[in-house]
């Protein structure tokens, strides 16, 4: 075996692979259920307290505001600064692992399906070479609610990682919890692609060095000239193991 090939995965290729609207697709009415189950899991921790004041929906609507900049800043807040934020709202801190817990519970009988097309595309990856890893932004749900909807697809089996925001300092967009990914599928960024729905997804591999696939049904909402080591997709089913291959090889912009 040649020695490039074997030594740090120079030889190997791998995608990481983002999780809400990329292979968790929540059905129409889903949204506004989990929005509801998540204040009312807030709502009863809160009354465990003591607390007789809830938030009113104006100020949930903020908490939930801030959680969407500390996440476009690279770093979701897990349930612990969760809490703070309530605490300072409220004057009362709640129990963590309960609420947590609560939380999955909601979204766990949420309708939330598999991306159409997205279980034979992984089997072809694994069979082509790749080494895979899910990389998600959580905030409103635990790693464990997680694992058990990829257990529930079937699809578990064929990520060699699960790396999540709640486990690290940072969240995508940073570069590097792309490259905390990496580190754990033994694979350089060059050989490398991200696979999201949003622009902040392309916009973060493209910050770690990785190329990046942008899955997006919509025409004209995104992220300008997508560059050389980046691809759009409308879906699942247009990827393809040999266009992955060449969107890692091709070269940088000069």
């Amino acid at each position: 075996m040649n020695r490039s090939t074997s030594r740090g995965g120079l030889g190997r290729f791998g995608a990481t692979v983002d999780f809400w609207h990329t292979l968790a697709i929540p059905s129409p009415e889903a949204t506004d259920q989990i929005e509801a189950d998540r204040r009312a899991a807030w709502n009863r921790a809160l009354t465990r307290t003591g607390a007789v004041r809830l938030p009113s929906e104006r100020q949930f609507a903020r908490f939930e505001q801030w959680c969407a900049r500390e996440e476009r800043r690279g770093r979701a807040p897990h349930i612990e600064r969760q809490a703070e934020w309530m605490e300072q709202l409220t004057g009362h801190r709640v129990r963590v692992a309960p609420l947590l817990r609560d939380l999955d519970r909601g979204i766990l009988r949420a309708p939330i399906g598999l991306a159409p097309g997205a279980r034979p595309v992984l089997a072809r990856l694994r069979r082509g070479g790749f080494r895979l890893a899910l990389l998600s932004n959580l905030i409103f749900e635990s790693p464990r609610a997680i694992r058990r909807l990829l257990r529930r697809w079937d699809i578990l089996t064929y990520f060699d990682a699960v790396v999540t925001s709640p486990e690290a300092p940072w969240s995508k967009p940073d570069p590097r919890f792309y490259r905390r990914a990496l580190l754990q599928l033994k694979v350089p960024p060059a050989r490398a692609v991200h696979l999201g729905d949003l622009p902040l997804d392309v916009e973060g591999a493209r910050a770690a060095r990785m190329a990046a696939a942008w899955i997006h049904p919509l025409p004209g909402t995104g992220v300008g000239d997508l560059g050389p080591r980046a691809v759009r997709y409308g879906s699942w089913a247009e990827v393809t193991v040999e266009d992955l291959r060449r969107t890692i090889l091709a070269p940088e912009e000069p």
